[in-house]
């Protein structure tokens, strides 16, 4: 009987251990403790390679590195203020001369608030193992200890924040900012940080004209399982971890190359205290969920809840990369950052831009009531067969080079439903014959047609993923996300609502995805919402704050394409847009706040060349002429949201803006737009940028067979090496 027991126990136990491992290891921080003893390395070389040398300072608790080849010395504390010997009083000295700061939450004070380590971290040491160094910030009084580490490579220096060795006590760590002032330049107007808000931007570090300015952005956008109440309608996401300093005669290049799920791209810019302006990765490890209750008085009251452990991430890391000055602008930086992923993600070409890159909108549901009995329906815009009728049209008037995404073409239509929309065409907008049709003739004419499926959102069961079993938030609900009401830039809760798919789930079912996309006869699969969406999951560690989305995603996509499948994504993060064949929208412009001070494509200048790549639906557009002109800047294939027809019920809806997209309506526009750049895409097919410039709303464009393409954006002609560009126009040899 006991050796029964026993057994029973044993196989209950490995149950139990199985189960918790499913769900991720929930690992609480050490508890922090200030060691009996303090020992540190002394001042000076701590390691060495050919191109670099690493110091330790003592008495400041500097990291610096020396750049052989370009003799630039860059430190923690920027150099020349370190070595200067200056005391600039707290608010100076606790900026420039933190290695990080910390956001916590005061346990007793019951809030949140933010310490830098100079004048937070009583105790400071460092200590060597090999080519790396590791540097303890012991905040004694907050209970609460941060280990970095230092690695010098061939090209600069990683730095790492060991996530998983952080200890602390009563007060909880949220988020760390990593050296705010190692990549900085000092102010002065020739100098600039960049930033890569949507296309990309840089923010001149001139002080003295105008008041300091600040910016920080979420890498990969906010995240929608704690989408925040308000909508800022100008924010346009990061799509690529990197950031940047130049100065007169170097600059530095950093790529967050791990954890950039859960990071911030921040940047100080233009302070006269300072007299210093940097840039840096702020990595938020700790899930953190908001709401609000009425209050005695009758008003909000903000509370916050914090999860027990922290992301599941060894360490969260930034690589820097020192340039020379013939590479330090941010053309030297777009090079640095292609050739990083040439190397490290396996960038490779794979499709040629076509002329129009199309996405057709096939329907949406529509909620009527018949005899008071309420009932959903679809609204067809744009059948399979107006689909074929519309692309041979295309192909006969226009231009035989294009593509086509079916998007909205699936149960749900354009809002959301089961699953992927059941991973098919719906019956209402074309039996098997018109599909067959459709898809046939495409191949037939070489044209790539994509199904898109939604595998981020829905709100119905079905295909094995279920509502109840969808991602949660932080307060262990259900995540949900809305619509934003146009005029109040609010949550809409009355109105759509979806799930987000489980993250376990999402990676678990890539055999049935890929099995349901082979019984389709289209080119390739539209993956427009895993493309570039990140998003978080808390009911598993593993899926904390975003953890390895990009790991989930390219496997997914890595499937997808060795189902001899081509791949379609929208607005694509970099760790989706390495592996598509198309991308689709592309950001052609910045946040535009006012901190930034001039968009620069760099998006553009890392893809251009190496995938099929639009910019943003002309017809869409505030300005559709601009962004032509922006399209023709780049090289990038001509974007429009196209369908069939409208109706009556679509001006009341949220996606009132297809209004704009009736073929008939827009036609001779493609048309016209289409005739003007084809001669030059026909120049630049496989064509990657080499460098691209601005001045005066004149663009120079140079791409890597020689090809150069001048834009006038401004209202009067503008002259160029190659003679005079009218106004709104653009020449190019």
């Amino acid at each position: 009987m006991k050796k029964f027991i026993k057994i029973i126990s044993f196989f209950l136990l490995v149950s139990i251990v199985v189960c918790l491992s499913g769900c991720g290891e929930k690992l609480h921080p050490p508890i922090y403790k200030l060691p009996n003893s303090l020992t540190t390395i002394d001042s000076g070389l701590v390691c060495d390679n050919s191109n670099f040398s690493l110091f330790w300072d003592n008495d400041s608790s500097a990291v610096t590195v020396y750049d052989k080849v370009n003799d630039r010395y860059w430190s923690t504390t920027p150099y020349n203020y370190l070595i200067s010997g200056k005391n600039g009083g707290k608010y100076v000295d606790d900026g420039l001369m933190s290695g990080i700061s910390v956001k916590y939450y005061n346990s007793q004070k019951k809030a949140e608030a933010e310490i830098s380590a100079y004048s937070g971290a009583e105790y400071i040491t460092a200590a060597k193992n090999q080519n790396k160094m590791r540097v303890m910030y012991y905040f004694d009084s907050l209970g609460f200890s941060i280990p970095i580490i230092f690695s010098l490579e061939k090209t600069g220096v990683s730095v790492s924040v060991e996530i998983d060795k952080i200890s602390e006590k009563n007060n909880k760590v949220i988020s760390i900012s990593l050296l705010p002032f190692f990549a900085s330049t000092e102010n002065s107007e020739n100098n600039y940080i960049f930033v890569p808000s949507g296309c990309g931007a840089i923010m001149k570090s001139d002080s003295g004209n105008r008041e300091v300015r600040y910016y920080s952005e979420s890498i990969y956008g906010s995240d929608p399982t704690s989408q925040s109440i308000y909508d800022n309608t100008t924010e346009k996401s990061v799509r690529l971890p990197v950031f940047g300093v130049k100065s007169e005669k170097c600059g530095m290049l950093g790529i967050v190359t791990n954890g950039a799920e859960f990071a911030d791209v921040k940047a100080t810019v233009g302070d006269s205290e300072y007299g210093y302006s940097g840039v840096y990765a702020a990595f938020n490890i700790r899930g953190v969920a908001t709401t609000y209750i009425k209050s005695s008085q009758g008003g909000n009251s903000e509370v916050k809840k914090y999860t027990d452990t922290f992301v599941n991430v060894s360490k969260a890391t930034v690589k820097y990369i020192m340039l020379s000055q013939k590479d330090c602008d941010y053309n030297g930086m777009a090079r640095c950052y292609k050739k990083y992923l040439s190397e490290t993600q396996k960038l490779t070409s794979s499709t040629d831009t076509p002329d129009l890159m199309l996405d057709f909108l096939g329907a949406y549901n529509v909620r009527k009531i018949v005899a008071g009995v309420p009932y959903n329906t679809l609204n067809i815009l744009t059948s399979c067969d107006d689909t074929l009728s519309i692309i041979k049209d295309i192909d006969k008037n226009i231009t035989d080079d294009f593509s086509v995404n079916l998007n909205g073409y699936t149960s749900s239509g354009l809002d959301y439903g089961e699953y992927a929309g059941g991973f098919k065409i719906d019956g209402n907008l074309g039996n098997k014959k018109s599909q067959s049709k459709l898809f046939d003739w495409c191949k037939k004419n070489n044209v790539d047609a994509f199904l898109d499926l939604d595998l981020i959102f829905f709100n119905k069961t079905a295909s094995g993923f279920s509502t109840r079993k969808s991602a949660t938030t932080v307060n262990d609900t259900r995540a949900m996300f809305y619509d934003y009401s146009i005029p109040t830039h609010s949550q809409d809760t009355t109105g759509r609502k979806a799930y987000l798919a489980n993250r376990y789930s999402l990676v678990s079912s890539i055999d049935l995805i890929c099995k349901k996309i082979k019984k389709s006869s289209a080119t390739g699969v539209g993956l427009s919402t895993l493309s570039n969406v990140c998003f978080s999951d808390y009911r598993d560690t593993n899926y904390y704050c975003g953890a390895h989305m990009s790991d989930d995603v390219n496997k997914i996509i890595t499937a997808v394409k060795n189902q001899k499948t081509k791949a379609f994504g929208k607005q694509a993060n970099m760790y989706a847009a390495v592996n598509l064949d198309y991308i689709y929208g592309s950001p052609t412009s910045s946040s535009n706040y006012y901190a930034l001070d001039c968009d620069i494509p760099f998006y553009q200048m890392i893809f251009r060349g190496k995938k099929a790549i639009s910019g943003e639906a002309i017809n869409l557009a505030t300005n559709g002429e601009t962004e032509f002109l922006k399209s023709v800047s780049t090289g990038l294939s001509l974007a429009y949201s196209v369908c069939d027809h409208t109706d009556g019920d679509l001006f009341g809806s949220v996606h009132s803006a297809a209004a704009a997209s009736e073929y008939d309506g827009i036609k001779n526009d493609i048309h016209k737009n289409t005739s003007k750049i084809k001669p030059l895409l026909k120049e630049i097919r496989d064509a990657g940028i080499e460098s691209y410039y601005i001045n005066n709303n004149v663009s120079k464009t140079v791409f890597d067979n020689g090809t150069v393409v001048y834009v006038n954006f401004g209202e009067k002609e503008a002259d160029t090496e190659f003679g005079k560009v009218k106004a709104r126009s653009f020449i190019y040899r």
